[in-house]
């Protein structure tokens, strides 16, 4: 899977974010995520970045607006509808 463009992200004309990666990188305290998705919202790859970190579980921290434990809740909702799928239900 090839990586998507992220030179269009809003966190990466943030030097605050990125002076200070552990912001966003891995999670950050639980203060710090309503300011992080506050970046996250209008960003023209926010999709494209929830969908890598979705695919990718190593990925941690904040992506696509989402943290760590929200894309495992994820992952595992979306595996679920897949095996419903796969059944027939």
């Amino acid at each position: 899977m090839s990586h998507p463009d992220f030179s269009q992200a809003k966190c990466k004309d943030d030097l605050d974010w990125f002076t200070y990666p552990d912001n966003f990188f891995p999670d950050p305290p639980i203060g710090m995520i309503r300011e992080q998705r506050k970046v996250c919202l209008g960003c023209p790859v926010r999709d494209l970045c929830l969908q890598e970190a979705l695919w990718d579980d190593k990925m941690v921290g904040i992506w696509g607006g989402t943290g760590t434990d929200q894309r495992k809740k994820m992952r595992t909702k979306i595996r679920r509808m897949e095996q419903y799928e796969m059944a027939g239900v």
